[in-house]
C-alpha cells in the first residue's frame, strides 16, 4: 500500500477515527511502545503559523478577520466561517491538506535517512483526522481506524 517504499525503513501505520473516539490515547500509547508519532493536527498548526505561505494564502483567502490583534490566525472566527460554509471548508483544506501532506513527507524523508543510517527498521503513526480525505492513506503500510460507541464519546 505504501508509496512505492519510498520509505523503506519506516512501516508507516495510518491512525484515523472521528472525534472524541480515542485516537490521542492510541497515539500515546503507541509512542509509549517505541513508535515516532507525526500528529497532522500539529502539523496544520505549524504550516499555518505567521508569516508562513499556508498562514498568507489563509489570510489572503479569508481576509483580516480570521487574524487576531496579535497577528496570529483565529483559529475560532476561521471556523465559525468554514463550519458554517461547504464551500469555504473546501477552500481552507485546499490550502491546508497540501501543505501538511508536503510536511509529512518531509518528517518521513528525515526518519527515513535517521533509521537507514541506525541499520534498523521503525514504525512511524500518522495521526490523521482525514487520512483518507487527505490521501494520507497511500502511503501508509497499515491503517487503524478507532472507533467508539456513543455513550463513552459523550
Amino acid at each position: 500500500m505504501s508509496d512505492s517504499r519510498r520509505w523503506r525503513h519506516l512501516y508507516v501505520l495510518g491512525l484515523t477515527g472521528g472525534i472524541a473516539t480515542g485516537k490521542s490515547t492510541v497515539s500515546r500509547i503507541l509512542r509509549q511502545l517505541g513508535a515516532y508519532v507525526i500528529d497532522a493536527d500539529r502539523v496544520a498548526h505549524q504550516v499555518t503559523e505567521p508569516g508562513t505561505p499556508g498562514f498568507l494564502k489563509v489570510v489572503e483567502r479569508f481576509g483580516d478577520e480570521v487574524v487576531t490583534p496579535e497577528g496570529t490566525l483565529d483559529r475560532k472566527a476561521l471556523g465559525r466561517i468554514v463550519f458554517s460554509d461547504r464551500e469555504a471548508l473546501a477552500g481552507l483544506n485546499s490550502i491546508v491538506h497540501p501543505l501538511v501532506i508536503d510536511e509529512i513527507h518531509n518528517m518521513l524523508d528525515d526518519l527515513e535517512q535517521a533509521s537507514a543510517a541506525r541499520g534498523s527498521r521503525i514504525c512511524v503513526v500518522l495521526d490523521v483526522p482525514l487520512l483518507f480525505e487527505a490521501g494520507i492513506d497511500g502511503i501508509c503500510d497499515e491503517i487503524w481506524v478507532v472507533a467508539v460507541g456513543l455513550e463513552p464519546q459523550i
